[in-house]
């Protein structure tokens, strides 16, 4: 809480990430939003190499297309939760697709 509300002062969007916890944010409107860590599913966490990564491009994407922060955040959530099941940072053909289904569905109504 602290670091969220201390980056706040000074950017537009603050996002600080609790890896299994998720994340909170903040705008500078005064929106904030807390998202717990989307669910692995059937698969443990085998990395968490690019996971950072992937959180912010899956927040940026939504958040650039006007999504409110609970809604980029759990974007971001998704994409790092897709990530951490794989070694490395690169996801197959399939979970690509189906992550992308499942932001388009988030995203859908704004």
């Amino acid at each position: 809480a602290a670091a969220l509300e201390a980056l706040g002062r000074h950017v537009e969007t603050a996002v600080v990430t609790a890896g299994a916890r998720g994340c909170v944010a903040r705008g500078r409107t005064g929106a904030r939003a807390a998202v717990g860590a989307a669910a692995v599913g059937a698969a443990q966490v085998v990395d968490t190499v690019g996971a950072g990564d992937a959180f912010a491009s899956g927040f940026l994407f939504a958040h650039l297309q006007g999504a409110p922060l609970e809604t980029a955040a759990r974007c971001g959530c998704l994409c790092g939760a897709q990530v951490v099941q794989v070694a490395g940072a690169n996801i197959g053909e399939a979970e690509w697709a189906a992550l992308k289904s499942r932001i388009a569905l988030l995203l859908e109504n704004i």
